[in-house]
């Protein structure tokens, strides 16, 4: 796609990187922008669904810019946690937190920092090349919590 539609870069990395910048600038935020407008002049009956799907349906446009299909992967991503592994983040956020604490941003980041690199392994999908210690280091990097300097 980068090569077809971005002929005038220098190279295919310029290519790549023009590409990217679009996809994301121009169409993930207005079409996160336009589900939520959507939403908004909607007559869904918000007030009448569980909350469970109220949840999930308000979150749909957070799931379209971070590109996962959960509500907990949204609070993952929103973590800096890699997009790969967000989803079985989540899920596993889920079944960890006990259901009389809260789920709140705080308390995933909470739970993220106590993770360790077996934990970050045992959520990599099957075939990835990316370490389970090297998704902790590039987390804690993104989060501030370390330099990622040795």
């Amino acid at each position: 796609m980068a090569r077809k539609h971005f002929l005038e870069a220098e190279d295919d990395t310029t290519a790549l990187t023009d590409c990217t910048k679009f996809l994301f600038q121009k169409l993930v935020h207005g079409a996160t922008w336009s589900l939520g407008a959507f939403q908004s002049l909607s007559d869904i009956p918000w007030d009448d669904l569980p909350s469970e799907q109220r949840e999930e349906l308000q979150t749909v446009p957070a799931m379209v810019y971070y590109g996962v299909d959960s509500v907990e992967g949204v609070l993952m991503r929103s973590l800096h946690v890699p997009r790969s592994i967000a989803k079985a983040a989540g899920s596993r956020f889920l079944k960890d937190a006990s259901p009389d604490k809260s789920r709140s941003t705080a308390t995933a980041r909470d739970w993220l920092l106590n993770l360790r690199a077996t934990d970050w392994e045992d959520l990599r999908r099957a075939g990835m090349r990316t370490s389970g210690e090297d998704l902790q280091t590039i987390w804690r990097v993104l989060n501030g919590f370390d330099s990622g300097r040795s």
